[in-house]
């Protein structure tokens, strides 16, 4: 019997509005939705572009602190190459002293010319001498590097370049 009084309640009467309404309220649902997504799209792209532009801001530090240690370097190594140098031709000057007054001394008559002669040739000598030990106690030239360790270690500890709201 209820049922036959349905059909002019008010409430039944009402459905085709009330349909309307729903699916009104659904179809709102679905575009916030449909808008969610394109945020939801649009927020990733932009988190991806900040992470890429992140990675490319640490690149050019590393690029630069890199940079700044090869020109350390390179002046480093230059310095070495100008003492190595330096020392080669102060001992080729040395062998060229040594050897002028050698000859000189060794070819002496007169024994006044002959013992000033002996006195440069052995000065030459200690001074050869002491430019060996100057050079030999000088060590070999080496350019040794000792990473920064810490460097690599906060690079390690950064788990991400930052919070995803």
């Amino acid at each position: 019997m209820i049922a036959q009084g349905i059909l002019h309640t008010a409430k039944f009467k009402a459905i085709p509005d009330e349909y309307k309404t729903v699916q009104k309220q659904l179809q709102d649902a679905i575009d916030i939705r449909k808008q969610n997504t394109v945020n939801l799209n649009t927020s990733r792209d932009n988190i991806v572009r900040d992470i890429q532009n992140m990675r490319q801001k640490l690149h050019d530090v590393l690029i630069e602190m890199e940079k700044a240690q090869l020109k350390e370097l390179h002046n480093i190594f230059d310095r070495g190459t100008i003492i190595i140098n330096n020392d080669i031709e102060r001992c080729r000057q040395q062998v060229e002293q040594i050897k002028q007054l050698t000859e000189t001394t060794t070819h002496q008559t007169d024994a006044i010319k002959a013992f000033i002669c002996y006195t440069r040739v052995s000065e030459s000598f200690k001074n050869a001498k002491e430019l060996t030990v100057d050079i030999m106690t000088g060590g070999v030239l080496c350019i040794k590097f000792k990473p920064n360790d810490e460097a690599e270690n906060i690079v390690a500890s950064i788990k991400s370049y930052g919070t995803i709201l």
